[in-house]
């Protein structure tokens, strides 16, 4: 491994160093509402499309820039028809019109916010051709003074064929997007039982082979254009760090990354304090005094200590033994060993999850990291070990679960989880539910139980017969920044609002779609669930029945003893 490090080391100081990506980023936002949408489909559309524009207005830097581009339309409007059409071809990148020209989101977010309401409904019900649509997006972007991040998302049905095109100009096209790095996004709203046509396909399929070209269907997705308003995090090192093997013989350097973080409402968006003076906003500040209890109008105390309660003693403790008592460490990660991988059940562990990688430019750290991965995942062990992630924190024992790649530029990685210590437990005794025969279900029941369980899978047939699971957390946004998100967009773009005085009047539903498919079951599982739960309600509410059944019933009647007297008692 060493050997190895050095290696890596030495060839990666030879590496040319990349040129850094363009902080800002420009989209270009494609709709379509051409006659091919129905009032549903183009409805979705819309809002896909409004989704992808709240995110940038929520969460995009300063120096990101947003257009607009409408296809399908009665109205023609864009540069690039004009040049054509002055020299002569007037028929080229026709029903193309450019709602809201490339430029920073700080100049209007309010314009931008209420750009799709008016212009969609007066100008729709044209010949859609996204492939036009496209190249005037991406001839915007060309047109751009500044370096940034180029993207162009394309929200359809894709139900319209578009003109032929030749393998030499497609060529050209795909070149040009390649150069400028320029990502394409295609999203539909039609589902996999109305495919596009074949020249709309064969197209979709070359931008996505050549270009790299994101083919997304939002029809599968309730909450599609809710994900589009998700604040996309970029993953960061929690810092670099060596996994020891056998005390200090054995070092691999590796990386820690975050897996999974809570994401809170004053995560999802700076909140700050402010109060109004007069007709404007000014920043609020908090401070805080202590005074003796019995006397509040006393002198302010100063010389504050930390005490705990011990029956009705007080144990004062200052900063200094504070410190000393705790475990602080630098940070480090030691191997203790390896146990069974399914003794480490998925309710012990505690807190965040990091994923634990290789160093990227060390080769013998890859080798080493993958051949533990691999090896513990044939043996099915997970490794155990004593981490701290940062220098000053207390030290945490962990379980390394092994995650081999099935990808060829994706490296074997650990899992590592925080294991629980013994006061972190929580243990509760409950009662056997076989030590009373009134809680053994009877066979109708175990039955009625068992279709419920069937017709209530999230598991449905998708395209192709492929089964497709539903309701799947992590493509859910969390409803309650989403209706932060709603809240704020409403009010940047109400009307009578002026300079964000908070005139305007901000209207905002909680029952999101995203908020209902959390809420209760689909009406697909309701249909099919409703019988069995309606005999399992009318079985278990009624003790004859049950007895008929062959359950219980109640109590059992012992041997011997007189029913009538029983229930006389």
């Amino acid at each position: 491994v060493g050997e190895a490090e050095g290696a890596g080391r030495a060839g990666a100081e030879q590496q040319d160093v990349p040129a850094m990506a363009p902080r800002s980023e420009s989209v270009v936002v494609v709709a379509d509402v051409g006659r091919t949408l129905s009032d549903a489909a183009g409805k979705e559309v819309l809002r896909i499309a409004q989704a992808v524009i709240n995110n940038k207005v929520l969460y995009g830097g300063a120096n990101d820039s947003v257009a607009v581009v409408l296809f399908g339309t009665t109205k023609t409007g864009n540069a690039l028809h004009q040049e054509m059409a002055e020299g002569g071809e007037g028929d080229q990148y026709v029903d193309v019109l450019v709602v809201h020209e490339l430029q920073r989101i700080s100049t209007g977010p309010s314009q931008l916010l209420r750009v799709l309401e008016s212009e969609a409904a007066e100008c729709g019900g044209g010949k859609s051709d996204f492939m036009d649509a496209l190249l005037v997006a991406f001839d915007m972007l060309t047109k751009e003074p500044l370096p940034a991040r180029n993207k162009v998302v394309v929200v359809s049905d894709f139900a319209s064929a578009i003109k032929e095109v030749d393998e030499e100009f497609l060529g050209h096209v795909v070149g040009g997007l390649v150069d400028k790095s320029c990502k394409v996004e295609l999203v539909s709203v039609a589902g996999p039982s109305q495919p596009p046509p074949e020249v709309n396909s064969q197209v979709m399929n070359h931008l996505k082979r050549e270009a790299g070209a994101s083919v997304d269907c939002a029809a599968d997705e309730e909450d599609y254009a809710a994900l589009r308003e998700v604040k996309v995090v970029n993953p960061f090192s929690c810092g670099k760090q060596e996994l020891e093997i056998w005390g200090q013989s054995v070092k691999i350097p590796i990386t820690l990354y975050k897996k999974v973080t809570k994401s809170s409402l004053s995560k999802s968006l700076k909140a700050t304090g402010y109060y109004l003076d007069g007709e404007e906003y000014r920043p609020v500040a908090r401070q805080t005094e202590y005074r003796k209890a019995d006397d509040k109008d006393g002198d302010v105390i100063q010389n504050r200590i930390k005490a705990y309660t011990y029956g009705k003693d007080l144990i004062p403790i200052d900063e200094a033994t504070e410190e000393h008592l705790r475990q602080r460490e630098d940070k480090s990660m030691r191997l203790l060993g390896f146990r069974a991988r399914e003794s480490f059940p998925a309710h012990s562990f505690l807190g965040e999850c990091y994923v634990v990688v290789p160093e990227a430019t060390n080769p013998g750290a890859q080798e080493a990291l993958s051949s533990l991965v691999r090896a513990a995942e044939h043996e099915g062990q997970a490794g155990v070990v004593r981490f701290v992630v940062r220098n000053g924190n207390d030290p945490c024992l962990g379980a390394l679960l092994p995650q081999p790649s099935e990808e060829p530029d994706v490296p074997d990685c650990f899992i590592l989880c925080t294991l629980p210590f013994a006061e972190d437990l929580r243990e509760y005794q409950f009662a056997s539910l076989d030590s009373s025969e009134k809680w053994i279900p009877s066979e109708q029941e175990l039955g009625l139980a068992k279709n419920i369980i069937e017709s209530m899978s999230l598991m449905e047939e998708g395209p192709e017969g492929a089964e497709v699971e539903r309701l799947v957390s992590e493509r859910i946004a969390n409803p309650s920044i989403q209706n932060l998100n709603a809240f704020l967009v409403s009010k940047l773009s109400a009307k009578d609002d002026e300079k964000g005085k908070g005139k305007g009047k901000a209207q905002v539903s909680a029952a999101g779609p995203n908020l209902r498919a959390i809420s209760q079951p689909s009406d697909a599982i309701q249909r099919r669930a409703e019988p069995y739960l309606k005999q399992l309600v009318a079985l278990v509410g009624n003790p004859k029945a049950k007895a008929e059944a062959g359950g219980s019933g109640g109590k059992v009647k012992k041997e011997g003893e007189d029913p009538v007297k029983k229930e006389g008692k």
